[in-house]
């Protein structure tokens, strides 16, 4: 069968083997990932500089392509992201993933653009109503917005901040809290999540989660065929 090549973009930089690992033994094997990066042609020193987050912005975390975590500002890389959609649609993709469940504005595209944020929360509010979820995000910078989301949806949000880009043993901790707390389900809401993450909050917690990493590597094989 001929390839079908699916453009992904990450915020931060590529290759995300991070993410690419834990969904190819999911996705169609006729299915191929082309990935652009945000910032692939910027470095670390010059990311900080030109990117960072200041007062007001809003704050997305992702990574480096040697695994060190970053932190941008939604504004700011804007652009960066519109260039990836550009140069995706030019090199033969038939639709683009976005990797990052940030509630992105509308971008200018030819093509399918799947929002995660769009698909994901539709399926979290389709699963538990009015009622409350564990919401795990990689930074407490964006506990306060995203709370706003959820309670637009009718949604009790329950947050806690641990990035998935350092030690596991900070996720172990902070998931504690949901033990105790009458949830619906927990949301690892990031890519960067894993599934050993995800194995190890169930573990932990003995709650439904939620990996948008896998949910949506199986929404391709369903549209790709």
């Amino acid at each position: 069968m001929e390839k079908i090549r699916i453009g992904a973009i990450t915020i931060g930089q590529t290759p995300r083997v991070d993410i690419t690992g834990d969904i190819s033994s999911i996705l169609n094997p006729h299915i191929e990932i082309v990935e652009c990066g945000a910032v692939d042609n910027y470095s670390y020193d010059e990311i900080t500089e030109k990117f960072a987050p200041t007062k007001h912005c809003k704050v997305l975390v992702s990574r480096m392509r040697d695994g060190k975590s970053v932190t941008l500002s939604e504004q700011k890389i804007l652009p960066l992201v519109q260039n990836c959609i550009n140069k995706l649609q030019n090199n033969n993709c038939k639709a683009i993933l976005m990797l990052c469940t940030n509630d992105f504005p509308e971008f200018k595209h030819d093509i399918p653009l799947i929002d995660p944020s769009k698909i994901l929360n539709s399926i979290v509010y389709d699963l538990v109503g009015k009622g409350t979820i564990g919401n795990i995000l990689p930074s407490k910078n964006q506990i306060e917005k995203n709370n706003k989301v959820w309670k637009a949806l009718g949604i009790t949000a329950i947050s806690v901040a641990a990035s998935p880009y350092d030690s596991e043993s900070d996720l172990a901790k902070a998931v504690t809290v949901f033990k105790d707390n009458e949830i619906n389900l927990i949301y690892l809401n990031c890519l960067g999540y894993s599934v050993e993450m995800k194995n190890m909050v169930k573990k932990i917690t003995n709650k439904p989660v939620i990996l948008p990493r896998t949910i949506l590597a199986r929404i391709l094989n369903e549209m790709y065929q």
